[in-house]
């Protein structure tokens, strides 16, 4: 005879969420505030980012940009958008400049 395994914390199991909170417009936002913007959130793991290189990734629902130093290879994060025009900075994976240059503004 197989005994069942009983959870020493469960007596049951919790309800899981309600579809819409996976695909509520407010109920994302509210998580923005709430968590995402108040907590350090994982952007990717460093060895997938060779130094020297760029990339955009977004972060709940933001544009931004992780850029790692050729020399030493310190990571850096930046919100992907010129502050004068909201200009997308940097598409896709690249290579890092001197500068991180507008192309609105070149």
């Amino acid at each position: 005879m197989t005994e069942r395994f009983a959870s020493p914390l469960l007596d049951r199991c919790p309800p899981s969420l309600p579809p819409t909170a996976y695909t509520d417009p407010q109920r994302f936002e509210a998580e923005r505030r709430r968590i995402w913007a108040r907590e350090w959130v994982p952007a990717g793991r460093l060895s997938d980012l060779a130094p020297g290189r760029m990339r955009p990734v977004s972060v709940a629902g933001e544009s931004v940009l992780l850029v790692r130093e050729a020399e030493g290879g310190r990571l850096s994060a930046f919100l992907n958008v010129c502050r004068h025009r909201n200009a997308e900075l940097c598409a896709a994976e690249a290579p890092v400049g001197r500068l991180i240059r507008c192309p609105y503004h070149a």
